[in-house]
């Protein structure tokens, strides 16, 4: 009898060791469990990257390959049609000297053209003009403003740059 009485004293005190020894096991595999799904999720996230990567790289080189088929690979001069587009137009055009791009036999022509006063909707012919040409110019920046009251006539910057092929 005093062994049965014994027994169930030490019930109690091994139920409460054995729902500590639970509890702390569940707080390790928990933490383990939150480790391993920061990873997961961190792989995730990584691989979402990687896929947007390849499809940038895939239209870069969508890109590269219909400038590889261009019959001329050198843009239109943009002097010359500055000159076709406003013979009468005052204008400043600087180029900048040409830059190596990442594609291999490619490099970068960037033309500066300022007009101190011109008619802002003869501009924007211009500007259709030089980014429809093959291979295209294409406009990095543009800025404008207004050089009288009666409206229609600003000062205008315009940034070009076309890719070219290296010889």
């Amino acid at each position: 009898m005093a062994e049965s009485s014994a027994n169930k004293r030490l019930l109690p005190a091994a139920a409460i060791v054995a729902a500590v020894i639970g509890i702390v096991a569940t707080a390790i595999v928990s933490v383990r469990v939150m480790d391993r799904w920061k990873k997961i999720r961190q792989y995730a996230d990584y691989s979402s990257r990687l896929a947007d990567m390849e499809r940038v790289a895939e239209r870069g080189n969508d890109a590269v390959n219909l400038f590889r088929e261009i019959p001329n690979p050198k843009p239109v001069s943009l002097a010359d049609l500055l000159k076709e587009t406003f013979p009468d137009q005052k204008y400043d055009s600087t180029e900048q000297p040409q830059r190596e791009t990442t594609i291999p036999g490619w490099s970068l022509r960037q033309v500066e053209v300022s007009f101190p006063e011109i008619e802002l909707t003869r501009l924007a012919v211009f500007m259709e003009k030089a980014e429809s040409q093959r291979p295209p110019w294409r406009m990095e920046s543009c800025t404008i403003r207004a050089v009288s009251q009666s409206g229609g006539i600003g000062y205008a910057k315009l940034v070009f740059n076309a890719l070219e092929k290296s010889e």
